[in-house]
């Protein structure tokens, strides 16, 4: 625990984390697959459960194994669809959808 009173991962508080997560969703550089591929960090780009190129819109719009988590967010936001642009554009001053998609990349356990 940090003087602060706030955790601390590597050198960073949890705030940090979240604001990589969110700056790294906007960046469309989340460390999936095909990114780690791209660096020879991952054998393969492809998604082990879909087979296709485990992208962040793959990850965020499409894998099959986060379609609970998808749905939950879609219902914490009040919207129909997901739309990675829209998504990436969340004000940081909003603070109810920030949450919601913080929520949804930590509960994939990938990050």
């Amino acid at each position: 625990m940090a003087a602060s009173g706030r955790s601390r991962v590597g050198g960073c508080d949890v705030t940090c984390i979240r604001s990589i997560l969110l700056t790294r969703l906007r960046t469309r550089s989340l460390p999936t697959k095909a990114i780690l591929f791209k660096v020879g960090l991952e054998s393969s780009p492809l998604c082990r459960q879909c087979g296709i190129v485990d992208s962040n819109d793959h990850l965020l719009l499409s894998c099959t194994v986060f379609e609970q988590l998808r749905n939950n967010l879609r219902a914490s936001l009040g919207i129909g669809a997901l739309h990675y642009n829209w998504i990436c554009t969340i004000s940081t001053f909003n603070r109810r959808a920030c949450s919601a998609v913080l929520h949804f990349l930590q509960s994939t356990n990938l990050f």
